[in-house]
């Protein structure tokens, strides 16, 4: 393949300042063969998290067909994942359904090489400084295993495995559960992704003692200003507000939360519910992680009463709300058309100054409203 110029002078430069205490035979090993990947760049504009509603995003990776496979999966591996529960206190169930929604129980682990997709994404310059910290991370898994170039394959953006490790975390929790001498998460045999995603989670502050979180049933007179992010209350205090299906322990810290609005159903969630975001930022992730490992504890999945409309905005209608919501006093922090915390709490301001429900949810309704409130 004929490389782009403008690639391969960023490359020799990356080369360069950010490589040179390694060989340059070896360097010449694997750089021979990386390529900038129009298809990297594609997917990286339509990640799944930003175009889906949570509804739709979560009933994607808990569908039945999910469940049934993870069963199976369980069948065949359940005595590695009790051997991993008992040495990094993870259940198998939570480690299972992330293998799930990671790639399908290993049947989708990526074909892309690793250090082409990355050198790809540090070029097109968005994440660039995380991009080339991860391909110096890989380069070092390369020179410290002595593996071939082409072994490194994963996903457009450069997670690898069953469970989809990016290379700075492979280098720093990855384990070598039978002690063979490396870690392997590329092969068909799981064991040691499985393991080294509970070691991630477990040294993220993973509690065997508590559970994700629950779906529970909010009292009519709820102030949902306390669903806002890091409102936390004990479990007593929640009891005592009205709240029902909370976990049995008084004095746990917990939160509520609204993955799509007031409207749509409730969780309590732990702590370990923020370890699961550490692993991917997304909560539409965590939550799948969550309801997908319930449904291997209780054997069936639970239908949730989503509500009847889940399309979410569209990035462009997510910069309008942003810029509105700015231009009322509401400061988002920028107007990028990605809903996170800033653009959060500037809906709940709008939603308090307005006396409506402060759920902090940007539903379709909210963006007319605000429109309507502008003009």
């Amino acid at each position: 393949m004929k490389k782009d110029l403008k690639f391969s002078t960023w490359l020799m430069n990356f080369r360069k300042t950010q490589l040179w205490r390694y060989n340059d035979t070896f360097l010449d090993s694997i750089f021979s063969d990386i390529n900038v990947l129009p298809c990297v760049l594609d997917r990286d504009r339509k990640q799944s998290e930003i175009t889906l509603s949570v509804a739709d995003y979560t009933n994607r990776l808990c569908s039945e067909d999910s469940f049934v496979k993870g069963k199976a999966s369980h069948a065949k591996w359940s005595k590695v994942l009790d051997q991993i529960e008992e040495n990094f206190g993870v259940p198998a169930t939570v480690l299972l359904a992330l293998w799930g929604v990671e790639t399908s129980y290993g049947s989708i682990r990526g074909d892309i090489p690793t250090l082409s997709a990355l050198a790809t994404l540090a070029f097109d310059g968005r994440r660039q400084q995380f991009f080339e910290q991860e391909l110096c991370a890989a380069v070092e898994i390369l020179h410290n295993f002595q593996n071939p170039a082409q072994v490194l394959i994963g996903s457009w953006a450069g997670a690898m495995g069953h469970t989809q490790f990016m290379p700075s975390t492979y280098l720093k929790y990855a384990i070598d559960f039978y002690g063979k001498g490396w870690v392997d998460i590329w092969s068909d045999n799981p064991i040691d992704a499985l393991a080294s995603s509970a070691s991630y989670l477990s040294s993220h502050g993973w509690n065997l003692s508590l559970p994700w979180g629950r779906v529970v049933t909010l009292p009519h007179h709820f102030d949902f200003a306390l669903t806002a992010p890091n409102v936390v209350r004990t479990i007593s205090e929640f009891l005592d507000m009205g709240l029902d299906g909370l976990p049995r322990e008084p004095g746990v810290l917990g939160s509520v939360f609204l993955p799509m609005g007031a409207s749509g159903p409730a969780f309590w969630i732990s702590n370990n519910f923020s370890v699961l975001k550490q692993y991917n930022k997304s909560a539409s992730y965590a939550l799948s992680i969550g309801l997908l490992s319930d449904g291997f504890n209780t054997g069936a999945m639970r239908h949730l009463n989503w509500p009847s409309i889940t399309k979410a905005l569209s990035r462009g209608d997510m910069k309008k709300l942003q810029s509105r919501l700015t231009d009322q006093g509401f400061d988002t922090k920028g107007c990028d058309g990605v809903f996170g915390p800033n653009t959060e709490i500037a809906i709940r301001g709008f939603q308090s100054k307005n006396a409506l429900v402060e759920d902090g949810y940007p539903s379709h309704d909210l963006l007319n409203l605000v429109c309507h409130k502008l003009t």
